[in-house]
């Protein structure tokens, strides 16, 4: 079985074009890091490090496998309108998200912190609307079993790569749950 973190951490990796939904692993801003005792700072190193090792694999498994390509391209259309008939703004929200960053950026430039805080607190709106809509899309049958079905594939080609992609990932899993607690 695939760990949850891991599985969930590849599946947003190539599925998820909208903002939002991909959960990143905990970490610690780099001045926060400097304050934690060795054995933390160890730890974030080596969830790094491990993530960044299944990252590639991932890449190299999709590069090498058409079957995988036309897969990842399937789901994302699955997905897409299991997330519109759930949310029909979607396109506009995803539209308007953009939007905000931009203008997030442009207050910030002009030092414009009543601006900035508006557009953050619409921005937060919208991201909590996307993300709401994503969620009920994957927690639908069809979408989660064809979610499934993909990440075994995945994992499958992975591990014919290197055949420490389970080990991998269940220590990439291991680390999460260790951070979590502790973070």
């Amino acid at each position: 079985p695939l760990a949850k973190g891991a599985a969930l951490a590849i599946t947003a990796t190539f599925l998820m074009a909208a903002p939002g939904l991909a959960q990143e692993p905990p970490t610690a801003p780099p001045q926060m890091q400097q304050q934690m005792p060795p054995e933390v700072q160890a730890m974030l190193e080596e969830l790094d490090a491990t993530q960044e090792k299944l990252e590639s694999l991932q890449e190299q498994a999709l590069e090498r496998s058409d079957a995988l390509q036309a897969e990842v391209a399937a789901l994302q259309s699955l997905v897409e309108e299991a997330v519109k008939v759930v949310e029909p703004e979607y396109d506009e929200l995803v539209e308007r998200f953009g939007q905000l960053q931009q203008e997030a950026m442009a207050a910030q430039e002009a030092q414009d912190q009543e601006a900035f805080q508006g557009v953050m607190a619409e921005a937060q709106g919208v991201q909590m609307r996307l993300q709401t809509a994503q969620e009920m899309a994957f927690s639908q049958e069809r979408v989660s079993e064809a979610v499934s079905t993909y990440q075994d594939n995945l994992v499958a080609e992975m591990t014919r790569i290197d055949p420490e992609t389970p080990e991998l990932m269940e220590r990439m899993d291991e680390l999460v749950e260790q951070l979590s607690a502790i973070l």
